[in-house]
């Protein structure tokens, strides 16, 4: 059996850190402010035009993180229906990368900005639990120096009521030391009793 030096682990469990500091020590790569108006207005109108393109369509059936998958298709639609270069980020290895941190990857006026898009419901704006995490990973979707912007979009009843972008540069983030596993594991037939 490996042994893990568990106290080491424990010591930063639970610490506050700068994003920004976490994401130069784990990746290598700056966060910069974020400061393009005219990116920014092109982003708002994409975040607008997807509120009122999902109002329109009929309520929404799936599960809430299944809406925040939709919301996130839409708005990815719509920036480059407004002429934004728009991707899901290639790894450090080159290749497409779905899940994980952030969503996708903006090109303009030869500038690379990173984004996350999230949805909330509305009422609970001010609630403490976890709704943003970063995994470090080794086939990382941050492969340059960029700005990191989130838009959370707030819901209601599975319907869009608005959005907010936040400039990820003075976000701080807590440590959270997990241990998971998959149901591929939990439920393996042989071991089951």
């Amino acid at each position: 059996m490996k042994c893990i030096n568990l106290a080491s682990i424990k010591s930063n469990n639970g610490k506050v850190f700068d994003f920004k500091d976490v994401i130069e020590s784990v990746e290598g790569h700056a966060v910069i402010k974020f400061n393009n108006d005219n990116l920014l207005a092109v982003l708002r109108k994409a975040a607008d035009n997807t509120v009122k393109t999902i109002n329109k369509a009929p309520q929404f059936q799936g599960r809430p993180n299944e809406f925040g998958n939709l919301v996130q298709w839409y708005f990815a639609k719509e920036c480059i229906s407004a002429g934004l270069k728009y991707n899901a980020p290639k790894d450090n290895k080159g290749h497409l990368k779905e899940s994980g941190y952030p969503d996708g990857e903006i090109e303009f006026e030869g500038k690379h900005y990173y984004i996350e898009v999230k949805t909330y419901e509305q009422s609970k704006k001010q609630q403490t639990l976890r709704s943003f995490f970063y995994s470090p990973s080794m086939t990382s979707k941050i492969t340059r120096d960029s700005p990191h912007l989130l838009v959370g979009f707030s819901t209601k009843d599975l319907r869009l009521t608005g959005f907010h972008f936040t400039d990820m540069f003075a976000k701080k983030v807590k440590l959270k030391l997990e241990f998971n596993t998959s149901n591929r594991e939990l439920y393996k037939d042989a071991e089951l009793l």
